[in-house]
């Protein structure tokens, strides 16, 4: 995976770590199409699926379907682990805590490590 993926990207997607909020490019990002996993290739979020959740994250509020699959809370009880269906790579956090975005129409989010994203 070094050997593919930029050092941030490899951070991001195989070890788990969380990029610095707003340090992404992709979190002001506003054209229209589909995010995939890094790793990859696959499809995994819709811009349409996008919203600003002033966590300095790209920020979803569903995922496309079989693009990703939840993991462990890794201890946190409101937060499940995002993973790529196709390659396991981690590419963030579903948080039970959509209700407190007004401008999220469903109870979850998903915040994502856009070094994780193409």
């Amino acid at each position: 995976w070094s050997r593919v993926l930029t050092p941030s990207q490899y951070e991001s997607l195989r070890l788990a770590r969380t990029e610095q909020p707003y340090s992404s490019v992709l979190h002001n990002e506003t054209r229209v199409g589909v995010y995939s996993c890094a790793g990859c290739g696959t499809a995994v979020f819709h811009s349409s699926f996008k919203f600003e959740s002033f966590d300095g994250h790209p920020t979803f509020f569903n995922a496309i379907a079989n693009g990703v699959q939840t993991g462990d809370g890794k201890g946190i009880k409101m937060r499940r682990e995002i993973i790529c269906s196709c390659c396991g790579s981690h590419l963030g956090f579903v948080w039970a805590d959509g209700w407190l975005y007004k401008n999220c129409p469903v109870d979850t989010r998903f915040c994502i490590n856009g070094a994780g994203l193409n």
